[in-house]
């Protein structure tokens, strides 16, 4: 796609680091699954695509085959290629890091379900993607600076969000999913400064569960944390 194979690499880094870190073998890469404007006017038939800077788009064609793309605007893939938050995250692109983590969350999330026969709903992947943006910017932070800035980043992704979907319900519901984990979490006694591996356990847990348990579980997330 437009944006050449700086941003298709980038997009490989973030996934490797998805999958490492919720123990996954990827069933595809989102990286040779992008697809530029062109490309998305052919799979969409002609149809408008929906507002947004990026989305994954799937569709079941002849003999059940099933196409997914992902789609990032060119502006956003010409900031984020200006400025690789894999190389240095911080207030310049973390928004444009955030809309490229969420997606590749969507990308593996609905694979990952499709591959034991599972249904995912679109609240849940909004929900998984919410959790994983804070996530893999705490992560990517960690390693460049030696400091997570958990705390700091939910403060900015959920304190601060601003919902201008037309599916407002349905992006308040998982923002308000994700706030709820990691304000427990991170409230709770001997909070996690590090991404360690009790976090990892923990987000594992919360990643394999249908939306309804993930739900249920979130009282006893600041239980498992201490």
């Amino acid at each position: 796609m437009k944006g050449g194979g700086s941003f298709a690499a980038m997009v490989a880094v973030v996934e490797q680091h998805m999958a490492a870190f919720y123990g996954f073998l990827p069933q595809a890469s989102a990286a040779d699954h992008l697809i530029d404007e062109s490309q998305l006017a052919v799979a969409l038939g002609g149809q408008p695509p929906p507002p947004g800077r990026a989305a994954v788009f799937v569709n079941s064609g002849a003999d059940d085959e099933l196409f997914i793309g992902v789609h990032f605007t060119t502006p956003l893939v010409e900031a984020l290629v200006e400025h690789d938050p894999t190389q240095l995250l911080g207030d310049h692109n973390l928004d444009g890091f955030c809309h490229l983590v969420e997606e590749i969350s969507h990308f593996h999330l609905l694979l990952n379900r499709a591959a034991v026969g599972r249904s995912v709903s679109k609240l849940e992947l909004e929900g998984q993607g919410e959790i994983d943006k804070l996530l893999f910017a705490a992560m990517f932070l960690e390693q460049q600076c030696g400091d997570s800035h958990l705390m700091p980043l939910a403060r900015r992704l959920y304190d601060g969000a601003r919902i201008v979907a037309q599916d407002y319900d349905l992006y308040w519901q998982a923002t308000r999913y994700a706030a709820r984990f990691w304000y427990a979490l991170l409230q709770a006694p001997g909070e996690p400064r590090r991404i360690d591996g009790k976090l990892r356990q923990l987000l594992r847990l919360q990643y394999d569960r249908a939306w309804s348990a993930k739900l249920d579980a979130l009282p006893s997330v600041r239980q498992h944390a201490a």
